[in-house]
């Protein structure tokens, strides 16, 4: 697949009517490289359907007021380098594997007191302990952001 970092996106491209709302899924831009929506007031859970930008490099969620957990799937994207999820209101485990298992700082994490796991000092209980997700499991998920 060719990756291209240049796209052109427009307000009416990214937001719906009803507010601060993003469109998803997001599999029309799978050539996507660098998405940044910090600092945006988003509410709600992080759609799985990001995991669908199989040449992401680089995500940036923080400063928002997002809720849930990480999906999973996004431990899957082989390319990415730089994710910050810091300031939310994100719980559970962090997803482990693959490009997750690289980011071995807390400050990705921090402001999110739900959340725990590695790479944060703050263990997770047994009933909810990190593990290897199988490919099998299907997360309950929004296809959009608030």
């Amino acid at each position: 697949m060719e990756r291209s970092s240049n796209y052109s996106l427009n307000y009416r491209d990214c937001w719906t009517r009803e507010g601060n709302r993003i469109r998803g899924p997001f599999g029309n831009l799978r050539g996507l490289v660098l998405l940044n929506l910090s600092n945006n007031s988003l509410t709600g859970r992080i759609p799985s359907s990001l995991g669908d930008l199989t040449v992401l490099e680089s995500l940036d969620l923080s400063q928002n007021q997002l809720s849930g957990r990480i999906p999973n799937n996004l431990a899957q994207l082989t390319f990415l380098a730089y994710f910050n999820v810091s300031h939310n209101h994100l719980s559970r485990p962090i997803p482990l594997g693959k490009q997750f298992d690289t980011f071995q700082e807390e400050g990705p994490y921090k402001g999110n007191s739900g959340l725990c796991g590695k790479p944060l000092s703050k263990k997770c209980e047994d009933s909810e302990s990190s593990t290897r997700p199988p490919s099998s499991i299907v997360e309950e998920d929004e296809d959009s952001l608030h």
